[in-house]
């Protein structure tokens, strides 16, 4: 896959970040359109082949009152 984000239907708030394994934030989105390229958002330069850890919440149009939250690991691999 070229792009990583999240992918769900009656989602009606979202946001993802994604991390270094230093902490340092390289992407951040408040949309499921805004997808993660591999790229540093703020720099557009090419990150490191490693993993990166990644944090989901949202919210379902069923369930508004629950935020839930997605935590793991993506392999970046060129």
């Amino acid at each position: 896959n070229n792009l990583f984000g999240g992918e769900g239907v009656g989602i009606i708030e979202y946001e993802i970040w994604i991390y270094t394994r230093e902490g340092l934030l390289v992407f951040h989105g408040e949309s499921m359109q805004e997808k993660w390229d591999g790229k540093h958002q703020a720099s557009g330069t090419d990150c490191k082949q490693e993993a990166y850890t990644y944090r989901i919440n949202y919210r379902f149009a069923s369930k508004p009152e629950e935020l839930q939250t997605k935590v793991g690991l993506v392999m970046l691999l060129r």
